[in-house]
Order: C-alpha cells, then structure tokens, then sequence
C-alpha cells in the first residue's frame, strides 16, 4: 500500500513541501483503537466514482488487522448525495476527492460555508483559511496554505463518535465529538 502523505494537492502549485511520507503502523492502530474503546465500526459507501466500494472493502480488511470489524454500508450510488444536510447524520462514510491544488480544496472541504464540511476543523482554522486567501504576494500566500495543511497533516481531522450507537453528530463543523 502507497504511504499517505496529505489528502489533497500532491505534486500541484502549492504543495506543502517537507510533508514527511507516513508509514502503515498497524500496531500503533491497534492501540489507538482499544485505548479509544472501538473494536466495530460501519462505513457508508457507494461506487459514486468506479472503486470507491473496493477501496472501502480494503479498508475494512485493513482494519481487521487491527480487531477492528468494519461494517460497509452499501448505498445505492443515485441516493448517496441526494440529501447534503443528512449526510452529517452518518458518522463515518467513504469520500473522494480529485487531486486538485491545496488553496482549492482548503476552501471547498474545510471552512464553516462548506456544503459538506468533512473535517469540521475549529473557527481557528477558518480564520487562517480566510487570512490565506487574502494574501495577495505569491510566497506569502504559498507559506500560508502550507502551514494549514501541515495543521491537517499533524492533527488531522477530527473523527467523533463512530463507535457508539447513539451517536449524535454535533452541530455544523464543530470539533466537539458528544
């Protein structure tokens, strides 16, 4: 399996250069999983892009390595978008993202006027987002949008509640996980 680097932006203007290549640490997982209490999950999935529904079966072998049991959720690939505002109700579901530059993906998937804001990063981050996007000098402007997505690489996104049951997903880009 290729080492992950960062979701968006690779080998485009803007790439956070420096961003380390990570290596699969399936033990560190496996901690990280029982420390947090999950030993079973479920993905919603859909083929919306030909081997979105594979990658999610991979994943779901991948994590049975770790005792973790994913569950995928196939989903009709005509439903899986129909209702945006409904999709914050499902915790833990399979995205794609083309590979495009990191100012453009940053402002499409990560700030509070995102259609779908799948990272629900803290108004902290928004307001680096919205002060990057006013840099007008050009290295200003790339330094700011790598140092949001060394952010993204070192923190991540955050991830709430896909182990319980009775999850309640929290409001709109909120960061706090019930």
């Amino acid at each position: 399996m290729p080492p992950v680097r960062t979701s968006f932006g690779k080998d485009l203007p803007g790439y956070a250069k420096g961003v380390t290549e990570r290596k699969r640490d399936v033990e560190q997982a496996r901690e990280l999983f029982r420390e947090a209490g999950v030993d079973k999950l479920t993905l919603r999935a859909a083929d919306v892009v030909p081997g979105m529904l594979s990658a999610a079966k991979l994943f779901a072998q991948q994590l049975e390595e770790t005792g973790v049991k994913l569950t995928v959720q196939e989903v009709p690939v005509d439903t899986y978008y129909a209702d945006l505002k409904g999709l914050g109700t499902h915790p833990f579901q399979a995205f794609y993202y083309v590979n495009r530059p990191a100012a453009l993906h940053l402002a499409a998937t990560t700030n509070q006027q995102a259609v779908f804001n799948v990272t629900a990063p803290d108004p902290t981050t928004w307001r680096k987002l919205a002060a990057a996007q006013l840099v007008v000098d050009e290295a200003g402007r790339e330094k700011a949008f790598e140092d949001l997505q060394k952010n993204f690489y070192d923190g991540g996104a955050t991830w709430c509640g896909a182990s319980r049951s009775s999850w309640t997903p929290p409001a709109p880009a909120s960061r706090e996980c019930g």
